[in-house]
């Protein structure tokens, strides 16, 4: 890589890193690209440059953030010292941060999106990462006899399904209920306490 790549590859870096922390701050909608532009030390020109919209730039936030908690989440599955009783406790915990480390209004953003790109993105990490380790996950369950043998494969894929889109029936705005929600998904009707 030559200098030029590593410059603007640093500015993208930058760029995206500071679209983040804003996103976080005050949600994508309030989030301008002037501000984008001031905390990564760029001008709104480059932004453009580089990602060509808003849009772009949050694509390019929503890869990161998803890659991240997709390889955590994995982490968590495919983690053979612990059972599975314990990895649900995990996932759970995973969930609840990261729904609170994105904040509401960028939550209610990423899932009520109508963008075609970061739709396919949510559903790309779904189907290729989340769909795979959850697959996993049930089988050891059953193994392990501690979740239902007769219940289909099929029919637990819905379930997670169910659950992977909460963020488009679920007003953030209403944490509690999003909270109460995942906890029912986690642990059943009895709930944990």
């Amino acid at each position: 890589m030559n200098g030029f790549e590593k410059r603007s590859n640093l500015k993208k870096l930058a760029i995206v890193e500071s679209a983040h922390a804003l996103f976080l701050k005050h949600g994508w909608r309030h989030a301008t690209i002037q501000m984008i532009a001031k905390a990564a030390s760029v001008s709104q020109v480059t932004i453009y440059n580089h990602f060509g919209s808003k849009e772009n730039v949050l694509h390019a936030v929503l890869k990161r953030i998803f890659e991240t908690h997709a390889r955590s989440f994995e982490s968590i599955v495919y983690n053979a010292s612990k059972g599975y009783k314990e990895k649900m406790d995990e996932l759970y915990a995973l969930e609840m941060n990261h729904a609170k480390a994105l904040g509401k209004d960028l939550l209610s953003d990423i899932y009520k999106t109508k963008n075609t790109r970061i739709k396919n993105l949510l559903k790309w990490y779904e189907d290729n990462r989340y769909s795979i380790a959850l697959d996993y996950l049930v089988r050891e369950g059953k193994n392990e006899a501690v979740i239902n043998q007769s219940v289909s494969n099929a029919a637990y894929k819905h379930y997670f399904y169910l659950l992977r889109h909460l963020g488009e029936v679920v007003d953030f705005k209403t944490m509690p209920t999003y909270e109460g929600l995942l906890n029912l998904f986690f642990y059943g009707l009895g709930g944990k306490t």
